[in-house]
């Protein structure tokens, strides 16, 4: 039985088609669908054409779930009799719905899901140009308002972008994106934040950033109720980066025997990471005695003085910042900085003088909001996803697009209820 209700769908009047058939006798819908003689007038003289052929325009679509709906319009091609010039019958209208509105709304829901342009192209069976353009043409709402904790960073940005990173806003507790910024420079961050108002800028208690002093210059300048604390991470990995060259001095050194070195050069990671992370790790020796990860880093670091005394004394920072709960972050900070600024190892006094620079901002990231400790933690699984993307759209171009998309993507994932 014919389906009337497809010319509705693509636009197409039922008093401008001459002819309408249907067939279902394979896996897929097919409509033949021939249109009426309508534009005989010459657009180019003005004068009298005459039908020279049919051009055939075939058009897929998912018009059922799990079957694949194929229409062919045949439009008149028409040769103008007195100018001699040919065209054919102008089908803008309905070609440009030719996907089904249902479709279309499928196809959108799509988008919040992380799933590339591509698979979504395979699955509708609609070519992926038709895809970006449905995309470019939904618009996007984003709900998300600046909240009372606000987590900022970057992340690379795609190719064509203004910046070469782009800078995020996510809410602390509802890890929702609040903005994605072209670029994450300075002078584009004032002219952001000098958009919103003074009033909303007043609910913000707390800031987590990382160690980019332009974060920390904003904070200061447009949150004036605000705390800012830096991201544990990011501190942390000042002190990790000092072991990890350590290792790399040791290790350029040819003449120095160490055993276990290819091994441990291998997975060179661990020689930074907390021992209680990797003690449940077991590996078998040569000798065929197995032991944990972290008795065979602590073996390794031994035959270095230097290396030894670096990493024992980040193992003591990780049991430090571990007892967060009867932790005084000020007098512990002023201990762990001291002892860093007084090594005798250069690398460890400028972790050292890096730490004191941004004293207060570290111990302000012990504070507690809502019961969670204040971190980047939240912008950590965006970023990531940002890289998934990207990686599964073969490198995204368009900086509104990789934001469209990330937002959707996120905050449909974090919606509550």
């Amino acid at each position: 039985m014919i389906n009337y209700n497809i010319l509705f769908d693509f636009g197409i009047k039922e008093e401008d088609v001459s002819k309408l058939d249907y067939d279902d006798s394979s896996c897929e819908e097919i409509y033949y669908i021939t249109l009426k003689s309508n534009q005989r007038t010459c657009p180019y003289c003005k004068g009298e054409s005459i039908i020279k052929e049919y051009k055939e325009v075939i058009i897929k679509a998912k018009y059922k779930l799990g079957k694949t709906t194929i229409i062919i319009i045949k439009k008149p091609r028409y040769v103008c009799t007195k100018c001699k010039k040919t065209y054919t019958q102008n089908t803008k209208i309905f070609i440009e719905n030719r996907i089904l509105k249902t479709t279309i709304n499928l196809i959108k829901k799509d988008f919040y899901r992380k799933i590339s342009s591509t698979e979504i192209s395979k699955k509708y069976d609609i070519p992926l140009t038709d895809i970006i353009r449905i995309f470019d043409n939904t618009k996007l709402i984003n709900n998300a308002i600046i909240s009372e904790a606000i987590c900022i960073d970057e992340f690379k940005n795609c190719k064509h972008a203004r910046g070469k990173y782009a800078c995020i806003i996510v809410n602390f507790d509802d890890h929702k994106i609040v903005d994605i910024l072209e670029d994450r420079r300075l002078v584009y961050l004032r002219e952001y934040f000098d958009k919103i108002p003074v009033t909303v800028r007043k609910i913000v208690k707390y800031v987590v950033c990382d160690m980019y002093d332009g974060y920390i210059t904003i904070a200061h300048e447009y949150f004036p109720n605000a705390i800012v604390a830096i991201d544990p991470y990011h501190y942390m990995e000042y002190m990790t980066n000092a072991v990890q060259k350590i290792r790399k001095n040791l290790f350029a050194q040819q003449n120095i025997c160490l055993s276990d070195r290819n091994r441990i050069a291998d997975h060179w990671q661990l020689v930074s990471a907390d021992t209680e992370t990797i003690s449940n790790m077991k590996c078998t020796l040569q000798s065929g005695i197995t032991i944990s990860y972290s008795d065979r880093i602590l073996k390794f670091v031994k035959q270095d003085k230097k290396l030894f005394y670096a990493y024992v004394f980040l193992q003591e920072i990780y049991e430090e910042l571990k007892r967060d709960k009867d932790i005084n972050p000020e007098s512990t900070f002023d201990f762990i900085i001291n002892k860093l600024q007084n090594s005798i190892y250069e690398e460890l006094q400028t972790v050292g003088n890096t730490w004191n620079h941004y004293k207060q901002e570290i111990i302000n990231s012990f504070i507690k909001y809502k019961g969670k400790r204040l971190s980047n933690g939240p912008i950590e699984g965006i970023n990531n996803t940002e890289k998934t993307i990207i990686k599964f759209s073969y490198g995204l171009r368009s900086y509104e697009r990789l934001k469209k998309r990330l937002i959707m993507v996120i905050n449909f994932k974090n919606q509550k209820g």
